[in-house]
């Protein structure tokens, strides 16, 4: 069995639309996102390295969204989460990654 090390998080060019930030490591970020997303009530899958897909409600509310960890261009090596509407109302996909950006950032301070 070969054991590959995980790429590293994608930078985005800008950090504008990242909505949590943390100077956590990006693999303790995946981790905690996972289970903010989880205690939300969202159903999570991991799709690729640093890449959550998401979606949450019920029919005829459901929302599809993707959450990435990606490192900041700041320099400080922070890491930042941002997230991806898929599919499905965008009022209903704003108050869930509300919601999932509020629990990660206790989860972060809880982690300290």
């Amino acid at each position: 069995m070969v054991v590959l090390k995980a790429a590293e998080p994608r930078t985005p060019r800008c950090g504008w639309d990242v909505r949590v930030r943390s100077p956590r490591d990006p693999a303790e970020v995946v981790l905690a996102l996972r289970e903010a997303a989880q205690g939300c009530g969202c159903q999570v899958h991991l799709a690729g390295p640093f890449l959550l897909s998401c979606t949450h409600g019920a029919a005829g509310a459901r929302v599809a969204f993707e959450a990435e960890v990606c490192q900041l261009p700041s320099g400080q090596g922070q890491s930042g989460v941002k997230f991806r509407r898929l599919w499905g109302a965008p009022v209903a996909f704003r108050d869930i990654a509300a919601n999932v950006s509020k629990e990660l950032e206790l989860r972060g301070e809880a982690g300290r």
